[in-house]
């Protein structure tokens, strides 16, 4: 089966999607195409690496001109629709990443799961058992305004795409009036292909897009997760060295900074305004942290409670999951281990060892 991995951006993220370019193509031994998608660009030089190609404004013109954009949500979110129609003649099997996942390793099985409607995704792990929170709405009310009414709904920053099976033509009828009638703040290209895909799209396991409410809890010992996706509002390579970064993030904060070095790219080039993230943000999330200090055994013992809560409603999720025959893949999951033994990695707790 011929496969390609592709990435689409604009010029605010196309060093990062650069470096992903070409870290991706070495691990995974297969094309990746990155579609840069700017009016303000008209060249890209990608990186000296044969797997990689390039292709600059070659999908704008597909998309109609009323759909909602903003510096968050940019007309290329919702081009990642429109590339594998270009990838078909080529490949067989694609898969669509955000910029914001880290690769951990190459795993072929990946391009063999049956996807009997042509997407295969990972659920949306923040959204189980709520609905955004900018929406103020119950997830019931949520979903039936979005116009899901599958209690599923999946995250659209790994996507696996059977070419042959994908119909743009038919994505490009529905989003020319999805929007119409819609006027909340919401993951407006993500709630899209939702609604587009309602009841039709193949469930990944969490190994395939291991989410933030994952993170911390000790789980990846046993999913052995192969993308880790940091779909939050503060991405690994924003903030150098800021205040209250943990030492796993750190870590995480060092990948990224190698693969743009890689690439000729100096990791400080790349890093975000602090100022741009005012309010509810950065800036309020740094103080609060801060003024917490270090935590007393009081303090500790709240984290603790919410690892608990947390952890809890995760390994309830799984295991639900995989008694129904949700995920494609197999997945080993037991939940009688023992808890793993947490440490303080301030200002949070984590399970020891856990790779996030």
């Amino acid at each position: 089966m011929r496969h390609a991995i592709y990435l689409v951006s604009d010029a605010r993220y196309l060093p990062i999607a650069k470096a992903q370019a070409n870290f991706l193509a070495d691990q995974w031994g297969c094309d990746v195409h990155v579609f840069v998608e700017d009016d303000a660009l008209k060249d890209v030089q990608p990186p000296a690496n044969a797997r990689v190609t390039f292709h600059l404004n070659s999908l704008a013109a597909e998309l109609p001109n009323n759909i909602p954009v903003s510096r968050k949500w940019p007309r290329a979110v919702f081009l990642r629709n429109y590339a594998p129609r270009v990838l078909a003649d080529r490949y067989d099997r694609v898969l669509y990443l955000d910029t914001d996942v880290w690769s951990r390793k190459a795993d072929p099985a990946l391009w063999s799961f049956d996807l009997p409607n042509g997407l295969g995704a990972v659920a949306d792990h923040a959204n189980l058992h709520k609905a955004p929170r900018a929406t103020k709405l119950d997830r019931a009310e949520w979903l039936e305004r979005i116009g899901v009414r599958s209690p599923h709904y999946f995250n659209a920053g790994i996507l696996l795409i059977d070419t042959a099976k994908w119909d743009d033509a038919r994505l490009s009828e529905l989003l020319s009036t999805y929007f119409d009638a819609r006027e909340m703040r919401a993951i407006k290209s993500q709630d899209f292909l939702n609604y587009a895909y309602d009841g039709l799209w193949t469930q990944l396991s969490p190994r395939w897009n291991y989410q933030p409410p994952f993170f911390e809890l000790g789980f990846a010992s046993q999913l052995d997760p192969v993308f880790v996706h940091f779909c939050d509002e503060i991405k690994p390579w924003f903030f150098p060295d800021h205040p209250g970064l943990t030492r796993r993030r750190r870590e995480h904060e060092a990948f990224f900074h190698t693969i743009l070095r890689q690439v000729g790219v100096d990791p400080t080039d790349v890093a975000e305004d602090r100022n741009s993230f005012p309010g509810s943000d950065w800036l309020t999330h740094t103080r609060r942290r801060l003024k917490e200090g270090i935590p007393g055994l009081g303090r500790e013992a709240s984290l603790r409670k919410e690892w608990g809560i947390r952890r809890d409603r995760i390994a309830k999720y799984l295991a639900a999951e995989i008694t129904t025959g949700r995920f494609v893949d197999s997945v080993v999951f037991d939940p009688s281990q023992p808890l793993p033994r947490l440490v303080m990695d301030f200002p949070c707790l984590r399970a020891k060892g856990d790779i996030v």
